[in-house]
């Protein structure tokens, strides 16, 4: 069975024990913890604010394009395993399928890197995260533990400590970064995903893209301040003239 394990405050996906070749039945437990409350956003966008001091490189303004097209999808949280796709082909997504899709659509395909390397590296993506002896190409890639291995090791890694009061750390968080937020220490493959927005709350910090069974649908909230950020990374690596 696949067996994904949705808390926001709590736990996403426990993607430790997919197995693709049973991935049609999923369950998932959550406890709700509503973090969207008094969200008051900004109309002054990242870039607007930066202009001067920091400019996107065309890779990622085109993914940030994408990523908040995506508030106005129709989309809901339900995993799904898609053996002809890989992708999800209909409405239903896990938090990882923001990042997935989003660089699809951009032109990385995030299907094809992952099981590439994971090909070339079976000794850095170890089956037991999810329950299986073999490499799944069609679910892999949206494994949390996979896919945040897969940018460990492919693109820029950035400062995980979020510093409100830092301006050079706030810096670092840029819009179209992918990040990785901690639910459990013990145990990484429960961690959930998202994006970094083009758009800041009042106070200036940086809102982050998602989908969670909690939110139930593709949100942008503030959490860079209430979580704990386990991964942050920008991809593609950027070029050294950028």
């Amino acid at each position: 069975k696949e067996t994904i394990i949705e808390n926001f405050a709590a736990a996403e996906a426990n993607n430790n024990t997919a197995n693709s070749n049973n991935a049609e039945n999923s369950v998932r437990v959550e406890n709700s913890t509503d973090i969207t409350n008094n969200t008051e956003i900004s109309t002054e966008s990242t870039l607007e604010s930066n202009q001067n001091i920091f400019e996107l490189s065309s890779d990622q303004k085109k993914i940030v394009l994408r990523l908040m097209e995506l508030l106005d999808e129709d989309v809901e949280y339900k995993y799904q395993y898609y053996p002809d796709t890989g992708y999800p082909n209909d409405k239903y997504w896990i938090s990882t399928d923001v990042i997935s899709i989003v660089l699809r659509d951009s032109g990385y395909d995030l299907m094809e890197l992952v099981y590439k390397d994971m090909s070339e590296h079976p000794d850095l993506y170890p089956m037991d995260k999810k329950g299986s002896e073999n490499l799944d190409k069609k679910s892999d890639f949206r494994i949390v533990y996979f896919q945040q291995k897969f940018f460990q090791r492919n693109a820029l890694e950035l400062p995980k400590n979020f510093d409100p009061d830092d301006p050079t750390n706030l810096l670092q968080w840029q819009p179209g970064d992918i990040v990785y937020f901690e639910i459990d220490p013990e145990n990484p493959g429960k961690d959930i995903a998202g994006m970094i927005s083009n758009n800041k709350s009042a106070d200036g910090t940086p809102l982050v893209i998602m989908i969670t069974g909690d939110l139930g649908k593709i949100s942008e909230v503030d959490v860079l301040s209430k979580m704990k950020v386990s991964g942050h990374y920008r991809y593609p690596y950027p070029e050294l003239n950028q």
